[in-house]
Formats: structure tokens, C-alpha cells, sequence
């Protein structure tokens, strides 16, 4: 799960004091000009907190004013006859040859990235 945040701090006050998550990872993505730092807990399943490093950001104007939005829900292993399946009966956007994106206004609000 990717969460914006207008503030790393805080949201680490959330999900790492206060939630009891273990910061596992952290740096910057290039593509939507965000710091971010992983969060884990036991077992699988990670929360990344994306920070706008500007105004120009994407994850800035995804925010529009709020202190922390979800971004995406990732899935990874997905088979390839849902995959087929998904691409064939919905708006699902080819990031890569095996990376696909299910946009927010097409899935009641959220947006999914899903693999093989």
C-alpha cells in the first residue's frame, strides 16, 4: 500500500509509534518526486508513506490539501488469466510488459498496480 503524506514525520508518528511498524527501507522516487519510507510489520505486506519533495509532485496535487490520501494498493503474483481477464473488461493502463495499472476513477476510488 502507497499512502501520500504531506509530512514523513508524522505519518511515521502514525505507523511506526504509535501502530508499532518497523521502518524497513527508505529514498526517493524519481517518477513521482517523493521521498518514502517502508514500513513493516510481521509477515507480509508493507505501507509506503510518499512524501511530495515540491508543489510539482504528483503525490502534492494527489493530496489537494489533505494531511495523508492512499495512493495505490500493489499486488504482486497475480495470475495471467486475471490479468488477461482485467485488461480485456476494464480500463487497466500496460505500465510495462508485466506491470498494469487499474486507475482510481474506474475501481470506487482506489488505484491498483498489479503484476505477475
Amino acid at each position: 500500500m502507497a499512502h501520500a503524506v504531506g509530512d514523513l514525520a508524522l505519518g511515521q508518528r502514525l505507523f511506526v509509534q504509535l501502530l508499532a511498524g518497523v521502518v524497513v527501507g527508505s529514498g526517493s522516487d524519481e517518477a513521482l518526486q517523493s521521498d518514502w519510507v517502508d514500513v513493516a510489520w510481521r509477515g507480509p505486506g508493507r505501507v509506503r508513506l510518499l512524501q511530495p519533495q515540491t508543489a510539482a509532485s504528483p503525490m502534492h496535487g494527489w493530496l489537494d490539501g489533505r494531511i495523508g490520501r492512499l495512493h495505490h494498493l500493489r499486488f504482486t503474483g497475480v495470475a495471467e488469466s486475471t490479468l488477461e481477464r482485467l485488461c480485456a473488461g476494464h480500463s487497466v493502463t500496460a505500465l510495462d510488459n508485466s506491470r498494469f495499472e487499474l486507475g482510481p476513477e474506474h475501481n470506487l476510488g482506489v488505484r491498483l498496480l498489479l503484476s505477475a
